[in-house]
């Protein structure tokens, strides 16, 4: 999880450097809008970078994670037991799309919770 963090972090100031050297090649007029004034710009730059560092660290990590627990699994399984483990690879597919069904159905609802908020 340190790894993430650290490329998470570097990821974060690279966006951080990049959206800054953008903000300061614009144009005079473009910072006239009341939506592009000093508050706003660092607020976004705040707040866009931190999302993507959240990204980074917390949805690659745990990918990662779950896929090196399966591939863990499966090689222990096959070491003490090689049938009921084809039996565990077969239902792989179903146990995926629980998931992906179980995923759905929680962010559609922390969607609808934040909407009530705004």
């Amino acid at each position: 999880m340190v790894i993430f963090s650290n490329i998470g972090q570097k990821i974060t100031q690279k966006i951080r450097y990049q959206a800054y050297g953008k903000m300061l090649r614009m144009p005079i007029p473009w910072f006239d809008n009341p939506k592009h004034n000093a508050g706003n710009l660092t607020s976004k730059l705040s707040a866009d970078c931190k999302n993507v560092n959240g990204l980074v660290t917390t949805f690659v990590a745990i990918s990662i994670q779950n896929l090196t627990t399966l591939i863990a699994g499966i090689v222990i399984a096959f070491i003490f037991e090689w049938r009921t483990s084809l039996v565990a690879l077969g239902l792989i597919p179903f146990m995926i799309i629980a998931g992906v069904i179980q995923m759905k159905f929680t962010t559609g609802f922390s969607d609808k919770s934040d909407a009530a908020y705004k």
